[in-house]
């Protein structure tokens, strides 16, 4: 799965101790990544469900998540300036998460920023901007289903198989565009 070149990411350590880093992927870029400093909550993840059932088998995931922005002329200001007209997919959003102080990290979290949520204020920099990332569920809810192209069998096929092949085919063609 392609995510591209980092091109900015933050670190924090929350108030239980975890370090956690935001890595934000842009997948038409190739030089060096640039730091942010993210808002007070860091990230917020939601989890969002039919009904909002609690025990629910699978629910769809967001991530939003604050940017500070110094200036008009900082690199970091392309972000929001390039998302509104970027093709869907082009920024991509990796957490990952650190229990011993940021020596190692595992994955946590991966998502799409989308453009139709960002949340920019008309206010003099530095500013802080607002981004959401989704997981992708939401995204496969008009893909059609044929059990041929996703089972690779005849007959009685499980649900888990099943599932995990919907997922990593829509995201490979959501990651890769």
């Amino acid at each position: 799965m392609a995510l591209g070149a980092v091109f900015a990411y933050s670190e924090f350590t929350s108030d239980q101790g975890v370090t956690y880093k935001l890595s934000i992927y842009d997948s038409t870029y190739g030089a060096g990544s640039y730091e942010f400093t993210c808002g007070g909550d860091g990230f917020v993840l939601t989890y969002k469900g039919q009904g909002d059932e609690r025990y629910q088998p699978i629910k769809s995931s967001s991530v939003t998540f604050e940017m500070n922005i110094p200036n008009t002329s900082s690199a970091l200001y392309s972000i929001p300036n390039n998302l509104q007209t970027a093709e869907q997919g082009r920024y991509k959003l990796k957490i990952e998460r650190s229990t011993n102080g940021g020596v190692s990290y595992d994955d946590y979290w991966n998502g799409v920023i989308v453009a139709d949520v960002a949340e920019f204020e008309d206010v003099s920099f530095p500013a802080f901007y607002k981004f959401t990332a989704v997981d992708g569920l939401s995204l496969m809810k008009k893909v059609p289903f044929d059990t041929d192209i996703y089972n690779g069998v005849v007959g009685s096929p499980t649900s888990l198989y099943t599932f995990t092949n919907i997922l990593q085919t829509r995201t490979d063609n959501i990651i890769n565009k």
